[in-house]
């Protein structure tokens, strides 16, 4: 205990090489689970300032601190002191920064912070310096979502994918003004979704699940199904589909009206391999079926042929009644619709979903 005080005392040191050295040896002991979790975490209001202080450094030199900030926040309290304009746009300035070699560790920083409910508030308004070579806009999470697309390319920071913002996309749509803001067409022309949702059967798991979790989160926006269903403005169902459909034939009845976008899929075409994930995908279409609209189009885009299929080799018994619950609303017979007052608004209530 001794020691990890006197550790402390180092971090406020006006030697970079002092507080360097201290630092190096804190991260070891700020990891979640270890024996002085919980007194660095009770100091955190002393700690993270000469951390922040030591972000500010250029190149490697502040990793340990950001990787001791990534620890600590895992906690919730630790994350309290982070709620104010300047550190919020230090670290998005960090994560927009196409030199920083840093830049995903940021984002690892950044998902625990939104788990903050006032940190997530602040960061759908927060404006930041606009990157010409991002997207022309000075809205912090327009540029997020715009790296977050060309991170697989490496065309804007050479060492960094930015897979972890998918996590941050994922507790901001927790929340309808965070929905709100995925759904909406931003400067480009585009919805931030469309960027997002493409990313749906990527082979890495960290970017795949916060994806797949953003598409179910922005299911619960029963007010835009219109929208989000239309092949011509966001078209999300075959970004739900792709990942639920294995390498198996349907005949001509049942494949005649899928989307184009799951027909003629490769031989080795693979099904979604996390059970958490395929809960996900089909509590998705669940939510897409609270209003005849969508159910008759889910049916038209023959979605009962492919979870009838999938359910033959399912093996999750949470998958399994998630898609006994699907089939129940695809199949049920309804009475015709009146063309004089067309149902828009959900008309039966998921109410055991809880948003991820």
């Amino acid at each position: 205990m001794e020691y990890i005080n006197e550790l402390l005392g180092f971090l406020d040191s006006e030697r970079d090489d002092v507080r360097t050295y201290a630092i190096n040896y804190l991260v070891g002991f700020s990891k979640p689970g270890t024996e002085f979790y919980s007194l660095i975490v009770e100091k955190s209001a002393t700690i993270i300032p000469p951390l922040i202080k030591q972000c500010q450094r250029e190149g490697v030199a502040p990793h340990d601190a950001i990787r001791t900030l990534i620890n600590l926040t895992n906690d919730s309290i630790p994350r309290q002191h982070f709620c104010n304009l300047e550190t919020m746009t230090f670290i998005s300035e960090k994560i927009t920064d196409s030199n920083n070699v840093l830049a995903d560790l940021y984002c690892m920083l950044l998902s625990n912070l939104v788990k903050n409910s006032e940190i997530a508030e602040m960061l759908l308004n927060l404006k930041v310096t606009v990157k010409e070579n991002i997207i022309k806009s000075d809205l912090a999470l327009d540029q997020f979502v715009q790296l977050f697309l060309l991170g697989v390319t490496e065309s804007i920071n050479k060492k960094a994918d930015f897979d972890f913002l998918s996590s941050v996309f994922a507790e901001l749509t927790t929340t309808k003004e965070g929905r709100d803001y995925f759904l909406s067409t931003r400067i480009d022309g585009k919805q931030p979704i469309t960027k997002v949702m493409v990313f749906s059967e990527y082979p890495k798991l960290i970017r795949r699940g916060g994806v797949i979790s953003v598409i179910k989160n922005v299911c619960f926006s029963y007010e835009n199904v219109l929208q989000i269903l239309d092949p011509e403005q966001i078209n999300l169902l075959p970004y739900i589909l792709l990942p639920i459909l294995g390498n198996e034939d349907y005949d001509e009845e049942d494949s005649d009206g899928m989307p184009e976008e799951v027909q003629l899929l490769d031989d080795d075409k693979k099904r979604e391999s996390d059970p958490q994930l395929r809960l996900t995908l089909i509590e998705a279409l669940l939510l897409l079926s609270v209003n005849r609209y969508s159910r008759d189009l889910l049916r038209e885009k023959k979605v009962y042929p492919i979870v009838r299929v999938m359910h033959l080799t399912e093996t999750d018994e949470r998958v399994t009644d998630a898609i006994d619950r699907l089939v129940q609303l695809l199949m049920r017979d309804e009475d015709p619709i009146d063309p004089n007052n067309p149902e828009i608004n959900p008309d039966s209530k998921i109410e055991e979903f809880e948003e991820i």
